[in-house]
């Protein structure tokens, strides 16, 4: 009886450390998800529609932009701060310095959609690619700065 209880003691002890191991884990996670979500706060990623834009929206032609705002990645800490060391770009991602991002807003059927606009900075013609993504208010968001994640990486 003595080594059942000591034995179920023993494992009930193994389990809860596992269990604070993997919740440290899993809330550590969380919290620097939730953190870089409230590091977006305010800047040009964090633009949610009015109702002035929705009424000027309806006046757009299908395609039309309604807004183009550039993206100063060094504006955006928890953005700036995974590609540069020092506060200057690390080597892989040297490009960045050939490139110009915009946060947009255009027409498409009859809804004003956000979106992510990479342009060279080098003269001439070349073919758009507008990546957008749903969602509004802290989904938008976030959306947008997945996108501009992938376009950087």
């Amino acid at each position: 009886m003595k080594l059942l209880k000591l034995t179920s003691i023993v494992i009930g002890s193994l389990l809860l450390c596992i269990l604070i191991y993997f919740g440290v884990i899993v809330g550590n996670k969380l919290y620097k998800a939730n953190e870089f979500k409230k590091s977006l706060n305010g800047t040009v990623l964090d633009q949610n529609f009015t109702f002035e834009d929705i009424q000027n929206g309806k006046k757009l032609q299908k395609g039309q932009i309604y807004s183009k705002t550039k993206i100063e990645l060094s504006q955006i800490p928890s953005v700036w701060a995974k590609f540069t060391e020092n506060d200057t770009l690390k080597e892989n991602y040297k490009h960045l310095e050939r490139l110009d991002f915009y946060a947009v807003v255009y027409k498409s059927d009859s809804q004003l959609v956000n979106g992510i606009l990479t342009v060279p900075k080098k003269e001439g013609h070349y073919p758009v690619v507008i990546f957008n993504r749903g969602g509004n208010k802290e989904e938008g968001t976030m959306a947008k700065a997945k996108i501009l994640f992938s376009l950087i990486v």
